[in-house]
């Protein structure tokens, strides 16, 4: 197949094909939603999709709270979701608008890997362990039903289109709708633009060109935003050091062992760190591990699992160099965990890729690696952290807030920083 050539043969995809697929997706969208069901069943906007983004929607005119930059990025994602919770339904159902958009976006992955047309996912199991990857990326709730995290799982798309075979019909316009919301939706996505740029000109393809040029027009103009409205929490630059630790807590422990034997591990890295002291091993695992995996990558010749590989490791890099906060935090096993996620899923996808199309031992080491990854992923399943899976009752709040509009009411998390106050529109508030 010539590298320019668009994947047309899954145009005439049999019914009972899309069937399964279509089983697949619904699936893999009620484990993501039954893994908190008090998201659904009480109603939650999470942190700043409250009190930022959906009380934007409620004061702003809807070009202004679309466009509002938040630590000083664009989130069009989240602002999309909550502009419309604002706007289109009473404000007692307006989580669940909010909630069922997130949903969409994160079975964005889900949907363009069961029609990837890439050939170790034609089978129906291949496809399901590799959702199941997607699923087992994190052990945390953060990233899962909420607006504004909503960019870290369309950074996982922008990397499987850059990975992916060319598609052309409707998955080819999909694509390139991600492609435009991604990078409006946070940097994360805007990172991989030059990779786009460099699979463009390796293949000759004048339509891996085309959707670096929409991926990096988007970039251009997140990147504006960035600099028009600076974030002074954000701290920008971090250590070849400090990587190589964060890399080893958060995509070598972290994916493989979980949260209670990453900590038990990592209990005193951040006191050394502090003290001075050259934490030898930890480092040189994380060279050891992270050189293994390009080197299977690499050795294994398959487009794909390098692309994937490539995608990988710049948007984890970038992602902790301009991390918020200190990034001596990233060392705690359950700060940050946002910006694991898309790196462990890629990885994850990376080893998938590798004991499926490996030769002799490679191909073996990465499918026990692939099954303890999702065997740990089901483990911390039923614990996402009591922060994330419960949380006040919204229609509760509102009734509250109908019997007194001075009353504060209470977003998710329950913390009295997440308490705030709403004011009525016309014909809102006190009965």
């Amino acid at each position: 197949m010539p590298r320019d050539a668009i994947v047309r043969g899954a145009d005439t995809v049999r019914l009972a094909d899309a069937l399964l697929d279509a089983a697949l997706l619904l699936a893999y969208g009620f484990i993501v939603a039954a893994r908190m069901p008090q998201i659904l069943l009480k109603g939650r906007f999470w942190a700043e999709e409250g009190a930022i983004y959906f009380l934007n929607g409620r004061n702003l005119p809807w070009y202004d709270a679309l466009f509002a930059a938040h630590t000083g990025y664009l989130n069009l994602a989240a602002s999309i979701a909550t502009l419309l919770a604002a706007r289109v339904v009473p404000i007692e159902q307006a989580p669940w608008v909010s909630t069922g958009f997130a949903l969409l976006i994160q079975l964005c992955p889900a949907l363009l890997l069961v029609t990837s047309g890439v050939p170790w996912l034609r089978k129906r199991w291949t496809k399901a362990l590799a959702l199941l990857v997607l699923l087992a990326a994190t052990p945390s709730g953060e990233v899962w039903m909420n607006a504004i995290t909503s960019q870290f799982h369309l950074g996982v798309c922008t990397a499987m289109i850059l990975a992916l075979p060319l598609r052309g019909g409707l998955p080819g316009l999909f694509r390139g709708a991600l492609l435009i919301l991604a990078p409006l939706s946070g940097p994360v996505s805007a990172f991989l633009a030059p990779l786009f740029i460099a699979r463009a000109y390796l293949d000759q393809s004048r339509h891996r060109l085309l959707q670096g040029v929409i991926l990096g027009c988007g970039g251009a103009l997140q990147l504006g935003m960035v600099l028009l409205h600076p974030e002074p929490a954000r701290t920008i630059g971090i250590g070849p050091r400090m990587l190589a630790l964060v890399v080893y807590v958060k995509q070598i422990l972290l994916p493989f062992l979980g949260t209670v034997q990453t900590q038990d591990l990592t209990t005193h890295l951040t006191g050394d760190v502090v003290a001075g002291t050259t934490p030898w091993v930890p480092l040189l695992m994380s060279a050891a591990c992270m050189g293994a995996i390009v080197l299977a990558a690499w050795r294994n010749r398959n487009a794909e699992v390098r692309w994937l590989l490539a995608g990988g490791v710049v948007m984890m890099t970038l992602s902790y160099y301009g991390a918020l906060g200190q990034h001596i935090q990233l060392l705690s096993v359950t700060f940050g965990d946002r910006y694991s996620y898309a790196p462990n899923a890629l990885f994850g996808l990376v080893l998938l890729g590798i004991a499926l199309t490996g030769h002799r031992w490679p191909g073996s080491v990465a499918a026990l690696l692939v099954c303890v990854f999702v065997w740990t992923g089901i483990e911390g399943y039923a614990s996402p952290g009591a922060m994330f899976e419960d949380g006040s009752s919204w229609r509760g709040e509102v009734a509250n807030w109908r019997t007194d509009t001075t009353y504060r009411v209470q977003f998710w998390p329950d913390y009295d920083v997440w308490r705030w106050p709403i004011v009525p529109l016309p014909g809102e508030g006190i009965h």
